[in-house]
């Protein structure tokens, strides 16, 4: 039986004991293990991660936050302009999303499950640490495909620019450029110097040159 509490939040577990033991998981682990050894796919490192060229992008080209469905819709075409972009200089390899997921103790766990039901447990790992407040220090790591509908892809992204409550790396399923969409900006890191300045200078005029774009670098709960 669910506490009230539970219940109120429309809360369950986002845990799993025992990773997916398939095809699909074993080789999205060696890619992993092969462009980012000692790594986790966490969204908070994409940023940060050694070897990658980086950028930040704002979701509209002025640096506006947004405000309202106009753009809001706005930052998702951007979006979509920029993961079709990638996935051209990748030779259409298919798309993965990575969603994030905690334990029950935490106010967000299930939220990625909700939104997608078909996903599967992927791999775990303990941040910061293994200290985290408010929750369960694992994060447990879901995904959908490899194989991505444009549909879906569309959906997930309306739904973090409006409320920002999922985390998500979306990747091809070499892993070679990772992006993290957060609401109002994004985060992107590229393998390859030569695909990353053909994305950047289409994409120039979104760069982000402030710093007062959150970095929402801690985990829900925190």
């Amino acid at each position: 039986m669910r506490s009230l509490l539970e219940r109120l939040r429309g809360c369950r577990s986002g845990s799993f004991r025992e990773p997916a033991d398939s095809g699909d998981a074993r080789a999205l682990s060696a890619a992993w293990a092969a462009a980012w050894p000692g790594h986790a796919p966490d969204a908070w490192e994409v940023r940060a991660l050694p070897g990658a060229h980086h950028v930040r992008l704002d979701g509209l080209a002025d640096g506006r936050l947004p405000h309202g469905d106009a753009d809001d819709a706005d930052v998702v075409d951007l979006y979509l302009r920029l993961v079709r972009r990638l996935r051209k200089l990748h030779e259409d390899e298919p798309l993965v999303i990575v969603g994030h997921e905690y334990g029950r103790r935490n106010i967000m766990a299930g939220h990625f499950r909700r939104a997608f039901p078909e996903a599967w447990p992927w791999r775990t790992d303990r941040p910061y640490g293994g200290v985290q407040r408010g929750g369960e220090p694992i994060t447990y790591f879901w995904v959908v495909g490899p194989g991505v509908e444009a549909g879906e892809l569309r959906r997930l992204l309306r739904e973090i620019v409006r409320d920002e409550a999922l985390t998500v790396v979306l990747a091809p399923s070499s892993f070679t450029w990772l992006f993290y969409p957060f609401g109002q900006a994004g985060d992107l890191a590229v393998v390859d110097r030569w695909r990353f300045d053909l994305v950047l200078a289409e994409f120039e005029a979104w760069v982000c040159h402030h710093d007062d774009v959150p970095d929402d670098g801690f985990p829900p709960g925190a």
